[in-house]
């Protein structure tokens, strides 16, 4: 049986050990209910199976290996929008690309086991290059999607942080900066490369490592923290800080 038609005739059976599959990649903190990890999954699958059904000429051969593909299919389009959604659903790059490799792992196996004790079919070898080809693709098309609305999100989020007089930043989750904004930049004279990637003990507070343990506190809880921080400045100006710690 072709790749294209077994990917069709069995397409619920592939969705659900992919489904299977994509939990175990996917951080707990971002698991889905079944319906919203579905999305887009159904429809990229049905093209794929529509583009491996129709001849390839040598020309589109070559550019697909090249991981170029203008082709106007829907899963262009689905693949995308995958990217630009799973932004908004919180998902890490990392999360949204296991995906992908969940359901290039979910055909391939299944359609293998389809095989056992069956004369493999000629075009058994070109399906499954072309199917990784696809795959490879979509992934490429998801990532420049989330990549790219993550660039614009955090230009508007610098616009407007940028322009407040209040200090403010961004940590990850082992309470390193990620974002800082001028107003912290010129409190502690340094310039953005050497704060962001630095957590509060790097920077030298003198309080920083009950900063740090409070951080991990916030993040554990993901309750709202407040407190006041003595700072003395380069410039040699001492004073207190009030401050506000929420997770999210």
């Amino acid at each position: 049986m072709r790749l294209s038609k077994f990917i069709l005739n069995n397409l619920e059976a592939v969705l659900q050990e992919w489904e299977d599959f994509a939990a175990t990649l996917i951080p707990p903190e971002q698991s889905l209910d079944k319906v919203t990890l579905r999305d887009h999954v159904q429809k990229m699958l049905e093209a794929m199976s529509a583009d491996l059904a129709k001849p390839e000429t040598e020309h589109e051969e070559i550019e697909k290996s090249k991981g170029h593909d203008d082709s106007p299919e829907c899963r262009k389009t689905a693949a995308a929008t995958h990217g630009k959604e799973r932004l908004a659903l919180g998902f890490t790059l990392d999360a949204a690309v296991a995906e992908y490799r969940a359901l290039r792992a979910s055909v391939t196996r299944l359609w293998q086991k389809s095989l056992l004790n069956k004369p493999v079919p000629d075009t058994a070898i070109g399906d499954l290059i072309r199917f990784n080809e696809a795959i490879d693709q979509s992934i490429n098309e998801s990532v420049t999607s989330y990549s790219f609305e993550k660039e614009q999100q955090m230009r508007v989020f610098d616009t407007i942080l940028s322009s407040l007089p209040d200090i403010s930043f961004t940590l990850t989750l082992d309470g390193r900066f990620a974002y800082v904004n001028k107003a912290l930049i010129e409190l502690f004279a340094l310039p953005p490369d050497k704060l962001v990637g630095k957590n509060f003990i790097d920077i030298g507070l003198p309080n920083g490592a009950e900063l740090q343990r409070q951080i991990d506190q916030v993040i554990s809880t993901k309750k709202e923290l407040r407190g006041e921080m003595p700072y003395t400045a380069p410039s040699g100006e001492w004073g207190f800080y009030d401050y506000i710690c929420a997770g999210c």
